[in-house]
């Protein structure tokens, strides 16, 4: 009996034991996952100049405002945005363009300030831990690249965003930087070194083209329309006059058959 009783405590210490042991091992785990995640927002900006060369924009000023924080899975309006009246149910690009932009108009009618980051010479900027939901980047102002002038229209970043299929909390982005302006000439397309010469209208060693002379000279009866035509008096009268002696001639001959029949 003595000997049960030890073996039954035996058992329930080391029960008792790996018990304890399994829940130091675990504790730390359930507590990294018990706590929320957080995420960056990476910001590459290049722009393109009017001869179509990629450059890195630096000195960018980005804005980072905080519009959306999750809450049991559930996005849950910050209280600076609360009243807005903008809907983020559509995520298209084309309605997330305008969200975005009714959002900032929103944020300048009341006056918020956010976070700013300014690009550094690779055109790099970002925003780290931070906590998931949803924000709204604005570029402030433009920037410059010798005689370029871009800026960027504001847009909105979820975290954790879905990409290829997966959920990221390191979120890269592109901003599109629209060009502003150029104050120097614009660069068109590069000239080929050897442009093509004109050609000649006759290529060398070859018999040169004639094109004939049409033939101007009027034939008699052309040129006694033309002298009607032209109208001179001299030469209708003279031209009267000699039908009129030709007629005679005819007559004269005509009577003098008859008389000598």
């Amino acid at each position: 009996m003595i000997k049960k009783m030890r073996k039954i405590k035996l058992f329930w210490g080391i029960a008792l034991t790996f018990f304890l042991f399994s829940n130091t091992l675990l504790f730390p785990v359930i507590s990294v996952y018990a706590q929320p995640r957080t995420g960056n927002i990476e910001i590459d900006f290049e722009g393109r100049t009017d001869d179509r060369e990629n450059i890195l924009l630096s000195g960018a000023k980005f804005e980072l405002f905080p519009v959306q924080y999750m809450d049991n899975d559930v996005m849950v309006w910050r209280d600076e945005f609360a009243k807005c009246g903008i809907s983020l149910d559509d995520s298209s690009s084309e309605a997330r363009a305008e969200q975005a932009k009714a959002l900032f108009d929103y944020a300048k009618a009341n006056n918020m300030t956010g976070i700013i980051h300014e690009t550094d010479e690779k055109g790099h900027a970002h925003f780290l831990d931070l906590a998931e939901g949803m924000y709204l980047l604005v570029e402030i102002g433009n920037v410059d690249s010798g005689l370029d002038e871009f800026d960027s229209a504001p847009f909105l970043v979820k975290i954790p965003s879905e990409v290829g299929g997966k959920f990221e909390y390191d979120v890269d982005v592109e901003p599109k930087a629209r060009w502003v302006s150029h104050d120097g000439e614009p660069v068109g397309p590069d000239e080929p070194e050897n442009p093509p010469k004109d050609l000649p209208d006759n290529p060398p060693n070859s018999t040169p083209t004639q094109t004939p002379t049409p033939d101007n000279t009027p034939n008699p009866i052309q040129k006694i329309i033309n002298i009607v035509k032209t109208g001179d008096s001299t030469n209708v009268l003279l031209l009267i006059g000699v039908t009129v002696a030709s007629l005679g001639v005819i007559i004269l001959s005509i009577r003098k058959k008859r008389d000598t029949k």
